[in-house]
């Protein structure tokens, strides 16, 4: 686990688990298995410049799917906060998107990979910030 994870993603965890170190562990081990099982899609992540292009899901999710995921969900990233300065805005525009279509045609488990596919963005933006300025950036719960 040291090996794949360095202290400043050891610190995030532990913030985000409110100084919880068994906590922390479980969530970050949990964490390095699901990004080693989905390796393409970290790796895709970590270098998105568009989380609009939702083809790296297109390994998991069937293309008939990822489509109608797309067409129903509005969200995306829309710059950064001003308070604290720096910090990735992601925004779910609820009234423009068609839920109820969605969920009618398409597995849960899609919808749900699909949402912690634009997390994993956030997260990557977060440590690249972070390493960048030298300063935590990190999303708020």
């Amino acid at each position: 686990c040291r090996r794949a994870a360095d202290d400043l993603t050891l610190l995030r965890y532990l913030l985000s688990n409110r100084g919880s170190v068994s906590s922390a562990g479980e969530a970050l081990l949990k964490a390095l298995k699901w990004r080693e099982s989905h390796s393409t899609l970290v790796s895709a992540a970590r270098a998105c410049a568009d989380e609009l292009d939702s083809s790296p899901l297109l390994e998991y999710i069937k293309p008939s799917d990822l489509k109608v995921i797309d067409d129903c969900l509005k969200a995306g990233f829309c710059g950064c906060t001003e308070k604290p300065s720096g910090y990735p805005l992601y925004v779910i525009q609820s009234g423009q998107s068609k839920l109820r279509e969605l969920m009618g045609v398409v597995p849960v488990e899609s919808v749900a990979l699909w949402l912690t596919w634009r997390n994993e963005i956030g997260f990557w933006r977060c440590d690249a910030a972070s390493r960048k300025t030298g300063f935590l950036v990190r999303s708020e719960e």
